[in-house]
């Protein structure tokens, strides 16, 4: 039996000096006697020598050790006994090693279990360390049995240390990576998952193990799952993307990268590029959008040069993505002429502070056309708030300003003489009053009809009287200045605006003068007709303070005019109301 009690005087170690302090030893128990639940009672006499057997029929090596301390501090060990595993791990015998102070051992061994015992305390009585030994890992345990008495536990894993090492760490590595791990037979079945493929399926790890691929891949993939494992028996690694189908019924686009190890299991590595491919279809909408979309988009950086222009910005500036890109924008579209650098200002400081703006603009094309755009700016900001882009999307808007204008045209002109309707009268009469009122001048209003219209009308026909009518606008027009309006109230009626007029000369001249005019003959396509105007005329302030007044008081003295005097004009009193 390879146990052996150290009975000589080494064993004991009671006085040795060797160069060094004297150190003090106590006696130890015997090694069965330290395992033995009782070690004097005759029963527990026959135990030992079965606990003896156990120990040398053990693969772990067990060593008995004896405290030698200096002054209460640890400065050596003295081995005591050793089972088979320990002399064997040893390459000594028992008679060579036992007794032996563990620093005179030349084994690489105890060093590391010298400096593992020195933690040994009655509140820390076991302690662990491990050791290359000869390629093999050795988990080493010290446990304290009394004040003196350490056993050392040597467990050989029988494995070289650094491939334990690794598979451990590959190990744990697989299970903490981000992306699936599995691991499969040739026919499907799932052999192991990490973490992060359960949580990609949605399967705990013992639900992902009664399955197989053919389980999460839909059927029209089945094909293809064929021709990949045939591909990968032929010793390739295949990346490829396919849609699987998780627990809660959900499909998802994952992105595979598998290969059949020399042990014949598949090892594939499963990535989840569901949010990359939507984002990649994004894009694609996006830049066909972009491409496709018949307003013109250009994308600048935060210094507004330009990075890229659509085709419909070619289309409408006539500038290609070539000539504009690298340039500042205002280069292209901020040179019309209509606005100054104010206004360029305001609606950059608009878009930096509330991230956008739009509004009409007035642009040049490339030729040196200019026309009305309207644009739509946005800034894009990064995740710190920073603009980093601006987008602009612009449209021509020239046949709509045309229609507007035609609209606006048509709202405050006649359609027969294109003099200006009852509400531009309004508009012309209220905007020279307030002149009127801020340069202290005064503003005259003629009101004017054609005397016998209606004869003229029934005789000769309606186109006759829209003719007379045109003629009349027409020979009014020549009668005044650039800056005096004329109008049509409707039927025959007529007004003319006299702004900036001193007294009531001015006026009278420009009565006279409409009057000298109509008395022309006026040559029609039926015949020439001879009509006359009775003219009412009143002043501001003179006879009116406001719009309405001023109206009705030359209306007043144009119906007295034509009650007295025909093809005359009068001037306003208050008797006339």
């Amino acid at each position: 039996m390879a146990m052996k009690n150290a009975t000589g005087p080494r064993a004991r170690g009671a006085t040795r000096t060797n160069g060094h302090k004297k150190k003090s030893t106590a006696k130890a128990p015997r090694f069965n006697q330290a395992l033995s639940p009782d070690p004097t009672s005759q029963s527990g006499l026959g135990r030992d020598s079965l606990y003896l057997q156990m120990l040398n029929c053990s693969d772990d090596a067990f060593m008995l050790l004896q405290s030698q301390r200096d002054n209460d501090e640890l400065v050596d060990l003295v081995l005591l006994e050793a089972n088979t595993s320990a002399l064997n791990l040893l390459k000594r015998d028992a008679d060579d090693a036992v007794g032996q102070t563990v620093s005179l051992l030349p084994h690489a061994l105890f060093g590391p279990i010298l400096n593992c015992a020195q933690w040994l305390t009655p509140q820390a009585p076991q302690q662990n360390t491990s050791v290359l030994h000869e390629r093999t890992y050795l988990k080493i345990s010290l446990h304290q049995l009394d004040a003196d008495c350490v056993c050392v536990i040597l467990r050989n894993a029988h494995k070289p240390a650094v491939g334990e090492q690794l598979q451990e760490k590959l190990a744990r590595f697989l299970e903490a990576a981000p992306d699936a791990v599995v691991v499969a037979d040739l026919e499907g079945r799932y052999l192991h998952a990490n973490a992060a493929a359960c949580e990609l399926l949605g399967y705990s790890r013992e639900e992902i193990l009664h399955k197989q691929f053919s389980d999460i891949i839909p059927d029209i993939q089945r094909r293809t799952l064929l021709q990949a494992k045939k591909q990968m028996a032929d010793g390739a690694q295949l990346t490829s993307e396919w849609s699987i189908q998780r627990s809660d019924g959900r499909v998802i686009t994952v992105e595979v990268s598998g290969k059949i190890l020399k042990d014949g299991h598949w090892l594939g590595f499963v990535r989840d590029i569901t949010r990359r491919k939507n984002n990649e279809r994004e894009l694609r909408l996006a830049a066909a959008v972009f491409d496709n979309t018949r307003e013109a988009i250009v994308v600048t950086d935060a210094e507004r040069n330009v990075l890229a222009v659509n085709g419909a910005f070619t289309t409408l500036t006539g500038y290609s993505e070539r000539e504009a890109k690298g340039h500042i924008l205002c280069e292209y579209l901020y040179r019309s002429g209509k606005h100054d650098e104010e206004f360029y200002q305001t609606l950059w400081q608009r878009v930096d502070a509330d991230g956008h703006w739009r509004g009409e603009v007035w642009s040049r094309r490339k030729d040196g056309e200019v026309f009305p755009s309207w644009q739509n700016i946005s800034a894009v900001s990064d995740d710190n708030g920073n603009i980093n882009h601006y987008v602009l999307i612009l449209s021509d808007i020239s046949e709509k300003k045309a229609a507007e204008m035609k609209l606006s045209y048509l709202a405050h002109h006649d359609a027969l003489t294109g003099l200006a309707n009852r509400i531009a009268f309004n508009g012309n009469l209220e905007r020279a009053i307030h002149h009127a009122e801020r340069n202290s001048s005064k503003v005259a209003l003629l009101y004017i009809d054609l005397d016998n219209f209606k004869i003229v009308n029934d005789t000769h026909g309606h186109l006759a009287g829209d003719q007379l009518l045109q003629i009349t606008a027409d020979r009014l027009r020549r009668c005044v200045r650039g800056e005096d309006a004329v109008a049509r109230m409707g039927g025959d009626e007529f007004t003319i605006v006299l702004e900036n007029i001193s007294s009531f000369e001015d006026a009278i001249g420009v009565a006279e003068k409409v009057i000298h005019t109509m008395d022309l003959p006026v040559r029609l396509a039926s015949g020439e007709v001879e009509v006359g105007l009775s003219i009412g005329i009143s002043l501001f302030p003179d006879h009116a303070q406001s719009l309405n007044d001023v109206t009705r008081t030359a209306d007043a003295a144009m119906y007295a005019a034509k009650k007295y005097a025909r093809n005359s004009y009068q001037i306003f009193n208050p008797e006339q109301t």
